[in-house]
């Protein structure tokens, strides 16, 4: 059996590695576009900041130590071209040497991630103007990111992280966000706690307008919002998100789904037999709607990777589907969700009930205690639907507590039972989850 991977990213590089394993007399071979595989981009805005100093740590494997370790033999700066499906066949152009050619497979799996949105606007191809998704736009923004009056367009999880990196680094800081807030992941009222901690670091935020255009001469000097105010700016930094990078697959004919992602199965089979997708280009089930959904995480590409490859090297694996939880540092907050939030549940019709609390992430008396802000929601019935929380400590065990209960199809009523795990340095006898649970079902209860 030979099995192709078209990209070297998490989708990609679990699937290619897990492949492997799962059949080692298969040949795995795992194509490339950019110079790097198996980099962590999430931790880019760590390197900018300085915190971490050595660029190569976010790369976790080389072509040469992925052929040593797992087997798979990995070709960087590969382009692939076109999907001949009925023949079996890529067309592929290297990208160093300029040469075409061909590569059979009998198994293909399509992880070709995403790529920044960049808005059709006048002068955004000017010298200033960055994103920041790959470990080539990492590089590009540590060498050239010059100046003091930085402006972040998007208020995301990127736009805030490189908020405080930026504010860290000595500049002026200025988001804007055509939404009415920032942290699209919250619901408004847990996004204004990150938005009031932003502002008290130093930076400047301005939402509800959207951008017009940027101007310079040659380089980035300002950028002008959709009412002609015009900010400022050395540098501007793209964050308004990403979109399934899936040209390839539908060209190939293969089916689309939600928007635009490459649509696949719960084994992450395509439409088309024989080739599978994973990572940030497919789509997913969401476990509480049952609908698809397209929601680009690392976790995630890592985990469908690992299906994809599995059962393109013959096995046969279920791939669960998504509760989009997610984390992100701000400053000196964490900021996490899980499940739905209560605008997202409204959007899908549904009737939610929630309570939100304000603790302390430990006992009181420890020195490194912080405010944690919990809010739950659920249906009116009880059943758990999603979580929110933003605080300096505990953040990431409350909310993967609380992924794992709505995973389980648990009840609001059910959080007080929860055996948590209670010691001064992490928490207070009863746990905000469990204070928070009983503030929802009496609301619930009436």
């Amino acid at each position: 059996m030979r099995i192709l991977v078209i990209g070297g990213v998490a989708g990609g590089g679990s699937a290619a590695a897990r492949a492997k394993r799962q059949n080692p007399e298969a040949e795995v071979l795992m194509l490339e576009e950019s110079p790097h595989i198996s980099y962590a981009a999430c931790g880019l805005p760590y390197f900018l900041s300085g915190e971490v100093e050595d660029f190569g740590a976010l790369q976790a494997l080389t072509p040469d130590s992925f052929k040593k370790t797992r087997g798979v033999t990995v070709r960087v700066r590969q382009q692939v071209q076109k999907i001949e499906k009925d023949r079996k066949e890529v067309l592929v152009r290297d990208l160093e040497g300029g040469r075409e050619y061909s590569e059979s497979y009998d198994r293909l799996i399509i992880a070709t991630g995403a790529r920044a949105l960049v808005p059709p606007l006048e002068g955004v191809d000017l010298e200033g103007v960055f994103t920041l998704r790959t470990m080539q736009d990492g590089l590009d923004l540590a060498r050239k990111g010059k100046g003091s009056r930085v402006v972040i367009v998007g208020g995301g999880s990127i736009g805030c992280e490189m908020a405080e990196t930026f504010l860290k680094l000595g500049r002026e800081v200025t988001i804007i966000d055509k939404s009415e807030q920032i942290m699209p992941i919250l619901d408004r009222d847990m996004a204004e706690i990150v938005a009031k901690h932003l502002r008290e670091k130093g930076a400047r935020i301005e939402l509800g307008r959207g951008i017009k255009a940027f101007k310079g001469n040659g380089r980035i000097e300002e950028v002008i919002n959709e009412d002609g105010e015009s900010y400022p700016a050395d540098l501007c930094l793209l964050a308004l998100g990403v979109k399934p990078e899936t040209t390839l697959a539908r060209e190939a004919g293969l089916k689309l789904g939600v928007r635009g992602a490459l649509a696949v199965n719960e084994y992450m089979e395509t439409s088309h037999p024989d080739i599978f997708g994973a990572g940030d280009c497919c789509e997913a089930s969401h476990l509480l709607t049952g609908k698809k959904t397209w929601i680009p995480l690392g976790s995630t590409a890592n985990k469908q990777g690992r299906v994809a490859g599995t059962n393109a090297a013959g096995g046969r694996k279920t791939f669960w589907g998504v509760l989009g939880t997610a984390q992100v540092k701000v400053y000196d907050l964490d900021v996490a969700r899980t499940g739905l939030s209560e605008a997202e549940a409204s959007a899908e019709g549904m009737e939610v009930i929630s309570a939100g609390i304000d603790a302390r992430s430990n006992a009181g008396y420890y020195p490194e205690v912080g405010p944690l802000h919990l809010k739950l929601v659920a249906a009116p019935d009880g059943k758990i639907l999603g979580a929110q929380a933003v605080g300096s400590r505990g953040v990431d065990k409350r909310i993967d507590v609380l992924a794992t209960a709505i995973h389980n199809g648990m009840w609001v009523e059910e959080l007080e039972g929860i055996d948590l795990g209670y010691a001064p340095p992490y928490s207070v006898p009863i746990d905000p989850i469990i204070v928070a649970g009983n503030v929802l079902e009496k609301k619930i209860s009436g």
